[in-house]
Parts: structure tokens; sequence; C-alpha cells
């Protein structure tokens, strides 16, 4: 079998009734087929395609005897040798509310004129090409509504960040551009602590307005206006991880934290791994206390310095704060009264009980011996204490300790009067 002609039927020819003669539709492989023959007025012809079917070109055309337009190879066809008279294409269909319940398929040209909802995933083989001037909205969520399988090249907005994200071979980042995209670790202002006072049981402290990064160094955590803190509120936003009583002796941090329940403090006696609240994702620590033998604060008086870091000079000191013999061969790290956890810059004074030389180190400088022709920090030669700048800043370890050597074994007494919390995490 050959594919079908088009031709024209005539009365009398054929086995057509008259009725029917030129109403049924014809086929045509492609649009040079199309031009080999002229219709009568109405006549309606399906074409395959443009040039071979399927090829976008596809569609129904019309026969109009009276049509000079020109043959644009796409919309009007004019048949070889025609001055007048053409196959017009049939106009697309407009649709009203439908449903489709199954897959959609679109080989050719589509134009929509309002608006289209897709409620499930939909794909798009080839470049998607918008030439308006409005704009295009991506999904919007919070951290916790992430899919639970991204795929490389997803972008969204994250609600709980305040910025756009995308996801790829290191997970989600902000994208460059997005308003904390440019953010490091020790970004943070403002935060400042004050009025720290109370019990165990009644602990409470407000903090200043301010931003800083979270944790991860992905997005801006802002506190529009001072908050209150207390733990009195538990195991809840603006309460302790603990419960309502503070433990003796401790170290507790303060975080800044925020997810879809708003934005708040928390306190954990962790520095890095606080269990927040439900509604609650990312987190900052921005300061940290100590509490006595009956688990009440230390209070102390913060100023925000260089870097964002705070001065904090307790009020009172520990003018007792260290009273051991010196060892003379080694270092010994002794414990001064300051946050653990996070490594501090100490203030205080220290003071030999003899004549002699002290040296007073971090645990991470290299522990030299003491001698009068070497940098000191403090000697006595019997009559009078001298003090020297000391040669470097220094700086606890996690544990709260210095390092403390003498030339000559000899009581050595210290008092703490405060210290600099860095604020790096």
């Amino acid at each position: 079998m050959t594919a079908p002609l088009p031709t024209v039927s005539l009365q009398g020819l054929g086995v057509v009734p008259a009725d029917l003669l030129n109403t049924y539709v014809q086929t045509v492989v492609n649009y040079p087929q199309l031009r080999t023959f002229s219709g009568l007025s109405n006549m309606v012809v399906y074409a395959q395609g443009q040039a071979s079917p399927s090829d976008g070109g596809q569609g129904f055309f019309w026969y109009n005897a009276a049509s000079t337009a020109a043959d644009n190879n796409s919309t009007v066809i004019v048949p070889s040798g025609n001055i007048q008279g053409a196959w017009l294409a049939l106009p697309t269909v407009n649709v009203g509310d439908f449903d489709i319940p199954g897959t959609l398929t679109v080989a050719g040209a589509t134009n929509l004129e309002s608006t289209l909802v897709v409620d499930g995933p939909a794909t798009f083989a080839e470049d998607l090409v918008m030439t308006g001037t409005g704009e295009v909205q991506v999904p919007v969520g919070t951290t916790a509504q992430r899919t639970m399988t991204p795929a490389d090249g997803m972008i969204r907005y994250n609600s709980s960040t305040g910025q756009f994200e995308g996801f790829g071979a290191s997970g989600w980042q902000p994208l460059a551009g997005s308003a904390a995209a440019s953010i490091f670790p020790g970004n943070i202002y403002g935060l400042v602590p004050s009025a720290i006072a109370g019990t165990s049981t009644t602990a409470s402290l407000s903090v200043s307005a301010g931003a800083a990064t979270d944790s991860l160094a992905v997005a801006v955590l802002s506190l529009a206006t001072s908050g209150a803190w207390t733990v009195t509120n538990g195991n809840a936003i603006n309460g302790y991880q603990g419960g309502t009583t503070l433990p003796d002796n401790a170290t507790i941090h303060i975080f800044l934290v925020t997810g879809t329940a708003g934005t708040g403090l928390f306190g954990s006696t962790s520095e890095t791994a606080p269990v927040l609240p439900s509604g609650y994702a990312l987190f900052r620590r921005i300061l940290s206390f100590t509490t006595g033998s009956g688990g009440s604060p230390n209070p102390y008086t913060a100023d925000e310095t260089c870097g964002g870091a705070l001065t904090c000079f307790y009020t009172p000191g520990f003018p007792t704060d260290l009273n051991v013999t010196a060892s003379t061969a080694s270092r010994t790290l002794e414990t001064f009264s300051v946050p653990t956890g996070i490594r501090v810059g100490w203030i205080g004074i220290i003071q030999p009980g003899g004549t002699t030389v002290v040296i007073f180190t971090s645990p991470d400088e290299p522990d030299i011996a003491a001698f009068y022709n070497t940098a000191y920090d403090v000697s006595y030669d019997g009559t009078s204490l001298y003090t020297a700048t000391p040669s470097r800043p220094k700086i606890t370890n996690t544990s709260a300790q210095l390092g403390v050597r003498a030339r000559v074994a000899t009581t050595v007494t210290a008092s703490t009067f405060g210290f600099v919390d860095f604020r790096r995490i």
C-alpha cells in the first residue's frame, strides 16, 4: 500500500456519494506534497509534518481559493504555479480549564496566554527561555523543609536563613550575591551581655541587639531588639538546656538561635553542640559565663572590643585565684576562674613570693626556663616587684589553664580580674 495521494473528487466519478464529496480530511506527508495540488474552497488537509512526519510542523490546513498570501512555509502553503489560492493553517484551538491525569506531550510550539499550574515535577529536555520582563519565583521553605533527596543544581530560597541557596558537591550552600554569601565565621557585632545576676535557680541576663553568622558561617542571625535570658524558662527558648537549675562550678554558654519558631537565646554547657528547642535550627555562641560553688553566675561587665570580642571584667574579681609552688624544671598548667570549652585571654596579676623570676605562658607557647636574662613577665628582687608587658598574649586552653614556671621554687599567687572572649565559636 502506498501513501494516500490528495485528489479533487467530482460528482459522478468513483463511489463517493455527492453529499460527502470533498468533506473528508485528506493527508499529505509534508509541505512539498501539499504544494502539488490545488483544492476546492474549504477543503481540509492534514500535513504530517513540515519536511517529515512529527517534526513540529504537523497540523491542519484549509484551502482558500481567494487567497493571494505569499508562501511562508509555515502557515501559508501556495500550490506550485498558483497566482491565487493557498492552503492556510488552521489556528490552534483555545482550550479552557481542563485536567490531564497522565503525561502531556507537546511536540510543537505551545502558546500559553494564562497561568499554567503544575502540581508535580516538570521536566524540560532543552533550555527554558523566558522573554518577559517579570520575575521568576523559586520555591520558598525553611531549612527543615529541604527535600530529603536533593540533586545537583537545585535552587531555592531558605526562609530560615533569609537567603538563596543551591545544592551541589558541597551540599546546600548560599548563592553568590545572596545577602550572607560573603560572610565568614568571625562576623559578629553587638549582642553584648549585661545585668548578669541571680542564683542557680533565678540566674538571668540581658543581651543587646546585634547580629552574627551562625556556627557554619552560612547565615546571619539577627537580634533586632535587646533580648532577655533566664534559667527559669527551663529547656525552652530563652532558657537553659539542663532545666531550671545551673550546675556548680561550670561554664554556661549562651547562644543566639533562630528557626521556624523565631529568634531567641538559649543556654547550654556544650560550647559547640547545644540541643536546641523544637522549631530552632541555626545557632551561634555569643557569650559565656561561669558559676560558683552554689551554681550562681559570676557576674561581669562586658565591653565590645576589636573584632567583636568581649572584654569582661568580673564584679568583683578573684583576688586569690591561684596559690601554688611553681615548678623550676618545667611549667605546670594551672586552672584559672575563666570559662572552659573556649580559649580566652586571661586578665589578672601574677606575683612570686620570693626573689626570683616567674614565666607565665599560654599552653600553646613553648615551655622555656626562667632566668634573669630572659624575657620575663614578673620578677622580684627582694624589695621591689617588677612587671613587664607580656611578650605574647596569655591565651588559655579550653580547660581555662595557663603555664607557670619559676627560676627558684617559690609560692606564686595570682588574681583574676576578667577575660577576653574572642567569640570565634
